[in-house]
């Protein structure tokens, strides 16, 4: 039974994830950040002559790859699509800041507010 798994993962399962791994890494990220997974998965027909069978059965195969993948992750959305996880990260953490210094200028504001309200009020 091993060996059935490990035939299966070594033949099948390897060359298409090192195919999925070669036709992103054709992208350039930096021009358009993110790639539709029918785009990848068109590119891939190309690449190993698949038919439309061939796509919707690997369809959910690819897609689970890249949801537990290192590199790349799949986004939803008007702009989603298979994205870098860094880039991801890094437009997370910039908003979460954003979102940080905004409270506290609306904390500042409100003190000051408060400020302004007891000086009026002890005049």
């Amino acid at each position: 039974m091993a060996d059935n798994i490990k035939e299966f993962y070594e033949k099948k399962a390897v060359p298409l994830f090192n195919i999925v791994e070669e036709v992103l890494n054709l992208h350039n990220f930096e021009i358009i950040p993110y790639v539709q997974v029918p785009k990848l998965l068109s590119d891939m027909a190309l690449k190993l002559d698949w038919t439309d069978a061939d796509i919707q059965s690997y369809n959910g195969v690819v897609r689970w790859y890249l949801r537990s993948h290192q590199k790349y992750m799949i986004t939803k959305g008007a702009k989603g699509g298979i994205i870098l996880r860094a880039a991801r990260e890094a437009k997370l953490a910039a908003q979460n800041a954003k979102d940080i210094e905004k409270e506290k200028m609306r904390k500042a504001i409100e003190e000051a507010a408060e400020m302004q309200k007891n000086l009026i009020n002890n005049i």
